[in-house]
């Protein structure tokens, strides 16, 4: 692709600053090659993981990915991010977005070893193998996926659960994506988090039919959780959108949920300890939503 440039430096609209001071490094699936230095548009690193595994990156850099690249994902780190602070940002609208497929095994995974990494406008596809665990693995602090859209389910494969942060993953953030799941029976969840403190998930649309629920905490209370202004939808007959472990705090706000049962009136479990902010639950078609949870007196 042809890139404008002034005084011999790419311009592209939209990236963010930390550009202006560190190289980007451009990964292209079509026109890149394994030894590229990939400071180049026009000369590209292959693969995301090259850009890692290389070292083509810096620390707190930028990786641009261009549309229509497509990777592979095969084996466990396949992706192994262990540089700090970089930003993965892809480029394109719609289809063209650049595209991330896990294949081959069921732990084939985006591994998140390193703090203050940013995933960004990308598409990834879940379904290239049945019962695929934790494609995104969060092991690191500040991790976040942004603007991203997520396939979890097709007839042929079902995503076990999607990203799964544990109990370093603090002040993870998921915002502006898109899980998105057939009516095919089989995973579990499309955001799972274990014990870290103050994970954000807002302003996502998730559906499907999982098991559990499209956002699922387990094993380990979670401290300062924010849930808000989500839409969910889970076709399977468990009912639930959020879980949780009893224990865990913080806020759940302005989320629109819905379940698959006429009559099943909770949605979210186990709130104990959060506070409830104007949730509203629908169990049927044709319906209005209603406030969940009990009133403060």
């Amino acid at each position: 692709m042809a890139i404008p440039r002034i005084k011999g430096l790419p311009v592209i609209s939209g990236l963010p600053v930390k550009s202006l001071f560190k190289q980007p490094i451009f990964v292209d699936s079509s026109t890149g090659a394994s030894d590229n230095d990939g400071k180049n548009p026009d000369h590209p690193v292959d693969s995301i993981s090259n850009a890692f595994k290389k070292d083509r990156v810096a620390a707190n850099g930028l990786i641009v990915v261009l549309p229509g690249h497509s990777e592979d994902v095969t084996e466990a780190n396949g992706i192994l991010c262990d540089i700090a602070g970089v930003h993965v940002l892809g480029l394109g609208e719609g289809s063209a977005r650049p595209t991330i497929n896990f294949t081959t095994v069921v732990g084939a995974d985006i591994e998140v070893d390193a703090a203050n990494i940013t995933f960004e406008n990308l598409k990834f596809d879940a379904t290239g193998i049945d019962a695929l665990t934790g494609p995104i693995d969060v092991d690191a602090a500040n991790f976040t996926l942004r603007n991203c859209e997520v396939l979890l389910a097709d007839s042929g494969g079902q995503c076990s659960d999607f990203l799964v942060g544990d109990a370093n993953a603090d002040d993870l953030l998921v915002e502006d994506c898109l899980f998105k799941a057939s009516a095919d029976a089989g995973p579990q969840s499309a955001i799972q988090i274990v014990g870290s403190d103050h994970p954000v998930i807002r302003r996502n649309v998730l559906y499907g039919d999982f098991a559990a629920s499209p956002v699922e905490n387990v094993t380990t209370a979670c401290t300062r959780v924010d849930i808000a202004h989500n839409d969910m939808d889970n076709y399977n007959a468990n009912d639930y959108c959020i879980t949780l472990v009893g224990t865990t705090d913080g806020s759940i706000r302005y989320n629109s949920l819905r379940v698959a049962t006429n009559g099943q009136v909770t949605w979210i479990s186990t709130t104990n300890d959060c506070s409830l902010y104007e949730n509203y639950g629908v169990n049927a078609d044709a319906e209005t939503g209603m406030i969940i949870g009990t009133a403060s007196s």
